[in-house]
């Protein structure tokens, strides 16, 4: 039987170059030197750290100018255990900055109080049942990407991610006396991720439509799933529904 690794015959290509140029930058990246879970942010955490970018960026970007929306995922910050492998470091604060793909951590020892992780697939971030981490995935336009993506369902052969990206809208003046000024604007985009990970480990995005979803899939793996979506009033644009392809995905296709 045919499977993800097949259809995306040419993303594997992609992926592995993309991998083969992180390799020289994984290398220089510090090691673990505890495993052992503390208080907040701080300490051994700060091994991980780099300076955030987003001051400087959020000035020559919008400088005093009203806007509406956030960069962030949420502007608060909330509490995770930071890993590195499969090693538990320590307890911090974050926030995700969507718009410039940085996970900004609490750190005392910099000027604004924040500092921001290096993008290392080593490391991941756990909250409660889902995993934030870096990795390398593709596009439904074909684009092999680097970037985060929160883990919403771990499965044996089949994973399902969440992607959260933000742009950036300039603000537009009136057209005339009867119509009022935009605001400069950040909008949230969220995007799922399908992870294979059988004989080749792939994460593509699953397309909103049924239809170009099930071309994912070989002729036979293709008419069992649409039969399952048929039977079961399955909207694929919903994350619940989603789950839910994906547990049968795992329990009839398990290659474990």
């Amino acid at each position: 039987m045919k499977d993800l690794k097949y259809f995306f015959k040419n993303v594997i290509i992609l992926t592995t170059t993309v991998c083969i140029g992180e390799i020289t930058y994984g290398q220089y990246v510090g090691q673990v030197r505890s495993e052992a879970v503390g208080g907040q942010s701080g300490g051994i955490v700060n091994q991980y750290l780099i300076g955030s970018n987003w001051n400087k960026q959020k000035q020559n970007l919008i400088g005093g100018m009203e806007v509406n929306g956030s960069p962030y995922v949420s502007p608060d910050f909330r509490t995770g255990i930071l890993y590195y492998g499969d090693k538990a470091i320590e307890r911090i604060d974050f926030r995700y900055n969507a718009f410039n793909e940085e996970l900004e951590i609490r750190d005392s020892d910099a000027k604004n109080g924040i500092g921001a992780l290096q993008k290392d697939k080593k490391i991941a971030i756990e909250i409660g049942n889902d995993i934030l981490s870096f990795k390398t995935f593709t596009d439904k336009s074909g684009t092999t990407i680097n970037g985060y993506l929160l883990q919403k369902y771990d499965g044996n052969t089949y994973d399902l991610f969440e992607r959260t990206t933000v742009k950036f809208t300039e603000p537009q003046k009136a057209q005339n006396s009867f119509t009022k000024d935009i605001p400069a604007r950040f909008t949230k985009f969220t995007e799922y991720y399908l992870g294979y990970f059988g004989d080749g480990n792939l994460i593509v995005e699953i397309p909103n439509r049924t239809r170009k979803f099930l071309k994912m899939f070989d002729g036979d793996q293709s008419k069992e799933i649409k039969k399952f979506i048929k039977s079961n009033d399955i909207n694929i644009k919903e994350e619940e529904q989603l789950l839910i392809i994906l547990k049968f995905l795992n329990d009839t296709y398990d290659q474990q």
